[in-house]
């Protein structure tokens, strides 16, 4: 999707608020999968997201968005994380 590494904005909803994280990366794989580790982790004490939700990234400097469900990406930390 990127020729170069990217900044972008990744985001979900989660009972009316939105809970947000900024990344860098060169496909929109990495960079969903960077902030749903730091959502994740146990250091985070908002909202989890689960793997139907869906998060909206954000090409900053671009305006291009891109929904995807989280469930879906690869580098999944939800197994690391939960188990």
């Amino acid at each position: 999707m990127f020729d170069v590494q990217r900044c972008c904005c990744v985001s979900f909803r989660h009972h009316g608020a939105e809970y947000s994280n900024t990344t860098m990366g060169r496909s929109l794989l990495d960079v969903a999968a960077q902030p749903l580790e730091f959502f994740c982790a146990p250091n985070w004490k908002g909202p989890r997201p689960a793997r139907n939700t869906l998060l909206e990234v954000t090409v900053l400097g671009d305006e291009q968005r891109y929904r995807v469900v989280a469930g879906r990406i690869e580098r999944w930390p939800w197994e690391r994380v939960m188990s």
